[in-house]
């Protein structure tokens, strides 16, 4: 049959690690930023970097900062 036990695959959906809530708020912010102002746009390295400052500011947690 279609479903074989030797085919199928398990824990790989959701293994990935999740963005913090806080994080999450910060790009949102940077997203909507860009969106009403075109002249304020970040890049995907330049998000990355304003979220690096605040993590040295002590706002956030560095480990929690994506790659």
């Amino acid at each position: 049959g279609w479903a074989l036990p030797g085919n199928t695959r398990f824990g790989k959906k959701g293994s990935g690690n999740k963005i913090k809530a806080k994080v999450a708020d910060y790009l949102k912010q940077f997203f909507l930023n860009g969106n009403l102002n075109p002249k304020n746009k970040l890049t995907a390295s330049a998000m990355r970097k304003e979220l690096l400052e605040l993590a040295h500011s002590g706002e956030i947690d560095e480990d929690h900062v994506p790659k």
